[in-house]
Parts: C-alpha cells; sequence; structure tokens
C-alpha cells in the first residue's frame, strides 16, 4: 500500500530579523505606558513594561509586571510580545487604527496552525477537518470559510467577492492555504497537468494521502511549504500554497540534483548551483559572482568586472562592514574602497536606501542584485531554467488561490519540461539593512 503526506506550515510572528523595524515604535509605546499583548495571536496574557527600557534585539529580556496564562510575571523576553496591528500601523507611518489588509489578516485566526490539531488525518476526513472544525465555528470569519469549504465539497468554486472586505485577505492569503487543498482532492482547481501528475505520483486520486498541518515551519523548502511522501520510499512531492500572484519563494537548497542530470549538458550550470548551495547567506552573492566571472564574463557588467574576483578575505572584511552598531549608510563613502562606492552608485538609489543599511550590506545588495540580473536577464546559467524544472518535475507543485469574479479559483502548478509550464527565476529576499537573513531562493509562477 502507497501513502503519501502533505504537510503545510507558516511562521510565528515577532521572532523574524525583519521585524527590528518595529523597535521604535515598540520602544514608544513602553515609554507610553502601554499594556502589551502576549504570544502569537495576542490571547497568552498581557504586560506593561517599566518605563526607561529599548528593545535592541528580539530576545531581550524585559522588566515590568504582567500575567502569562493564569501566572503572575515580572519578566518576559521581546519575542513574547505580540506583533498586535496597532504595532504594525504604526511602524508603517499610518494611523494606529488604521485597516489595512496586512493588518487586518493578522487579527484572525484562521491559519492552518490555528484551527488544526497536531496531528495526522487522512484525505477523505480533510472536510470533516474543516467543516467540523471548533475553532472556525467560534467566529463570523470562521463561518465563512465552513460556507466555502462546504460549497467545495458539493464541486463549486466557492463565493468570494461577496465577503465582507475586511474578511478576504485573511481568507484568500491563510485559509486559501486549505482551501485550495481542499479544490484540488476535490479536482476543481484549475490543474491542467492533473491526469500527467497523478500518473508521476503513482495514484489514481487522493483517497491514500495523508494530510498533516503542523505548528512549526521547518521544512526544506521554506514558508508555507508541504509535500506528499511516499512513507514505503521517503520520496516527495512538495507543495506550496499561497494566495496571490506568487508562492513563497523556496531555497535554492531545496533544489535537490538526481545522477541522471548529472550532464555534460547541465554540468557547468550545477556547479555554480552547487557553489551557491554551499555557501552562506554573507558570502553567497560573492562567490556566485566569482564563478558567473569565469563561466560567462560576457553576462556580468563592467563595474563589477573591474573589481574583479572577490577573495575570502575582502568578504571577511565586508561582513565587519555589515555591523548596524558601527556603521551607517552615510559612511559608505569613507569606509569602502572606490571601487565598490562606484558599484553601489550603479546598483542603488542610495537616496532611497533604508537609512539602516550598512557600507557591507550596500554592497551585498549590489552583488545580489547582479547575480539575479546575469542569470534571469543575461543568461549566464542557460540551462537553470530546464535543470530547475527536471528536478522540480519530480518533487514540487505549488498552489495559488486568487479571486476569479465573484469567486475564490485556486490554480495548481506543476513545473515540468515536457509540458513547459511554470516560469522559473532566481530570487532573493536579502536587504542592505539585514545581508544575512536569507539565501537565494527560486521563484515559481505562471
Amino acid at each position: 500500500m502507497r501513502y503519501n503526506e502533505i504537510k503545510l506550515v507558516e511562521s510565528t510572528l515577532f521572532k523574524k530579523q525583519s521585524d527590528m523595524k518595529y523597535f521604535d515604535t515598540v520602544n514608544s509605546l513602553i515609554a507610553a505606558g502601554q499594556t502589551f499583548a502576549l504570544g502569537a495571536q495576542g490571547t497568552d496574557g498581557t504586560f506593561i513594561v517599566n518605563k526607561g527600557q529599548k528593545i535592541t534585539s528580539n530576545t531581550q529580556l524585559l522588566n515590568g509586571e504582567g500575567m502569562l496564562g493564569t501566572e503572575e510575571v515580572m519578566s518576559i523576553k521581546a519575542n513574547q510580545l505580540y506583533k498586535s496591528p496597532q504595532i504594525i500601523n504604526l511602524g508603517a507611518g499610518r494611523e494606529a487604527n488604521a485597516v489595512t489588509s496586512s493588518a487586518t489578516k493578522e487579527v484572525h485566526i484562521v491559519k492552518p496552525s490555528q484551527i488544526f490539531k497536531d496531528e495526522k488525518f487522512n484525505a477523505t476526513q480533510v472536510f470533516d477537518e474543516v467543516i467540523s472544525n471548533p475553532v472556525l465555528k467560534d467566529s463570523e470569519i470562521g463561518q465563512e470559510i465552513i460556507k466555502m469549504a462546504e460549497s467545495i465539497s458539493s464541486g463549486t468554486l466557492p463565493e468570494f467577492k461577496s465577503l465582507p472586505k475586511p474578511f478576504q485577505p485573511a481568507i484568500r492569503d491563510y485559509a486559501g492555504e486549505y482551501l485550495g487543498v481542499l479544490a484540488l482532492i476535490k479536482g476543481i482547481a484549475n490543474f491542467p497537468t492533473r491526469d500527467a501528475w497523478f500518473n508521476h505520483l503513482g495514484v489514481d486520486d487522493l483517497s491514500k494521502v495523508q494530510i498533516y498541518f503542523p505548528p512549526e515551519s521547518n521544512n526544506p523548502l521554506g514558508d508555507s511549504e508541504g509535500y506528499f511522501q511516499n512513507t514505503e520510499t521517503g520520496n516527495m512531492i512538495l507543495i506550496s500554497s499561497k494566495g496571490g500572484k506568487k508562492g513563497a519563494p523556496p531555497s535554492l537548497n531545496g533544489l535537490k540534483i538526481p545522477k541522471n542530470l548529472r550532464t555534460p549538458e547541465y554540468e557547468a550550470d550545477i556547479k555554480l548551483i552547487e557553489i551557491l548551495q554551499n555557501a552562506n547567506a554573507i558570502s553567497q552573492p560573492f562567490l556566485g559572482m566569482n564563478a558567473i566571472m569565469e563561466t560567462a564574463p560576457e553576462s556580468v557588467p563592467e563595474v563589477v568586472k573591474d573589481i574583479g574576483i572577490v577573495s575570502d578575505e575582502t568578504i571577511a572584511e565586508l561582513k565587519l562592514l555589515m555591523n548596524g552598531k558601527q556603521y551607517t549608510k552615510a559612511d559608505y563613502t569613507k569606509v569602502l574602497e572606490p571601487k565598490f562606492v562606484k558599484l553601489i552608485d550603479a546598483y542603488l538609489n542610495v537616496g532611497r536606501v533604508n537609512d539602516r543599511a550598512t557600507p557591507g550590506g550596500m554592497v551585498h545588495y549590489a552583488y545580489n542584485k547582479a547575480v539575479l540580473e546575469a542569470v534571469n536577464e543575461k543568461n549566464a546559467m542557460p540551462t537553470f531554467e530546464p535543470l530547475a524544472r527536471e528536478i522540480l518535475q519530480h518533487n514540487f507543485i505549488q498552489i495559488f488561490a486568487r479571486p476569479n469574479g465573484t469567486q475564490l479559483g485556486f490554480d495548481v502548478l506543476w513545473p515540468n519540461k515536457e509540458l513547459a509550464t511554470g516560469k522559473i527565476t532566481l530570487y532573493s529576499k536579502s536587504s542592505s539593512t539585514e545581508p544575512g537573513k536569507a539565501k537565494l531562493s527560486f521563484s515559481v509562477t505562471d
């Protein structure tokens, strides 16, 4: 008997490096005597931070008084604070109570990890798990999601345009993750290559699939990822479920290259992929560009050629210049060599760069842009897309939840070389303020 498994996840709140941008906002609220909610959903308790303290790191210990569950507490860590819509709005320069899609969707308890227990269940049970879900039954938005699941169960795409507008972002981006899986199982998602994919998976339908919505994000390919897994062989077919036009960009390290693809046709590009995979987030764009300069110099801009090969020693020096406590954007012309200043001026609009950027971070960002430009626009890796598609046809599909007329539609994309579906490009989430935040990814769109 063959079994498979789907796993869908999401990230937690106020624990990401990118949340540093909210520190000033939170520090102002501390000075004003604000009562903070605790926990990922703001339901774990409340806490008042003693005035005079300022947050400088996500794990900083804060003194004060409050309740965590039923216990009185005198200190908490900064990452226990709830990233409320108020903090999101103030951090973006809006009024505290402004209504925005990014803020309002966070207040609704509809994410997979919020409504499902930490357990597996058979695909034949998934509709009942949603329709009979006690968490969804307990809210107005949850009841709307249940109606949408019932519509899918009956073979009809659910209505979306008629939903209350404050509900729509959360339903599209969060509930859409499991509603999309329901549509795939029911067979009403737009999935042109469904029969070929089933044949490749080795099943006639998904009746023997086990489904799991885990509480933590620990998958090999990044945010909101899941997978079908044959528990007998261990083989995976990964799945990304996302609202909007793009799915979560999976890490380049997720491209596991099988032996049968290690041919002369792909040799040069496989070498570059493995250089990028083996590098850390700081050194990756520099080592990648070093390789491109050797294999595809025609794709390298003159301003980068003038710099030449970046040595390990230079990377280490640039890393020191990524220290935000010692350097700011304004220092870049003072501490960088002229060739790196020229690079920054060529690739960045310095006036629009975040003031928290560092000289080393700006160089890193420029190199990332140069690598993406070389690969995606100047054909530095001519077989990258067909190579990625060859690999992905074995282990990756993507589900999109998108408004379609008055309904919420679901598109399933299987990047397959023979069927020529899916556009695959190199992608980066790194920035000049957080150069070590993320490694290069690949993006799959239609």
